[in-house]
């Protein structure tokens, strides 16, 4: 199966090959819309940070893939490329004015890319079979002189390089 990652064109639920033509059943592509999406850490971790304002951290996401229904349904793929782009990320920082301690600040920018791959298998009406696995490639791009505990080369937090989940329900 050779597929075209251009095409996006969806007329009643089912994709067009090629971006014309007829309808291809148990086919889909989908790409998203960049999305920007932001946030902050809603209290302060120290009495520093309650008179040191910080904006939100903002992330520039997009998204894109294919989704298949294979072996009359049997069988789903589902396979996406991600690329999040952060701006403002909120870190930990030294407080060099108040003469130590550590205060909550917008101190880095980075990007986390990878590919998302989820198989379900549904060999009988009563069982699914479910198996996901996926990278996530992670770099900070920028970081603020007094970052504690952080550097260029540091992972991002909480962002595993690689993930996979086996389950069946």
């Amino acid at each position: 199966l050779v597929v075209s990652l251009s095409c996006t064109t969806v007329a009643a639920g089912r994709a067009l090959a090629g971006g014309a033509g007829a309808p291809v059943d148990d086919l889909g592509f989908f790409d998203r819309e960049p999305v920007i999406v932001g946030g902050f850490q809603a209290r302060p971790f120290s009495v520093n940070d309650i008179d040191t304002p910080y904006d939100p951290t903002t992330v520039l996401t997009y998204e894109g893939g294919i989704k298949m229904d294979l072996l009359d349904q049997m069988l789903r793929l589902n396979v996406a490329y991600y690329w999040n782009d952060y701006d403002d990320l909120q870190l930990n920082s030294l407080n060099v004015a108040a003469g130590g301690g550590t205060i909550t600040q917008n101190a880095a920018e980075a990007e986390v890319h990878g590919i998302e791959v989820e198989l379900v298998a549904a060999p009988t009406e009563s069982l699914n079979i479910f198996g996901t696995i996926a990278t996530a490639e992670n770099e900070y791009k920028e970081l603020a002189a007094n970052v504690s505990g952080v550097t260029l080369d540091s992972d991002i937090a909480g962002t595993p390089v690689f993930s996979s989940t086996l389950g069946l329900d």
